[in-house]
């Protein structure tokens, strides 16, 4: 049972890190994209 809950929480973690991961990534491209629009 334990081991399950870690393996859950554990998956819980990744999802979030990868999430924000991609918010991070399209904040960028968004802010390249306005640099490249302004030239």
């Amino acid at each position: 049972m334990l081991v399950l809950m870690r393996v859950t929480i554990e998956f819980y973690i990744a999802m979030v890190r990868t999430s924000q991961n991609t918010a991070a990534t399209v904040a960028e491209l968004q802010s390249l994209r306005q640099d490249n629009q302004r030239r």
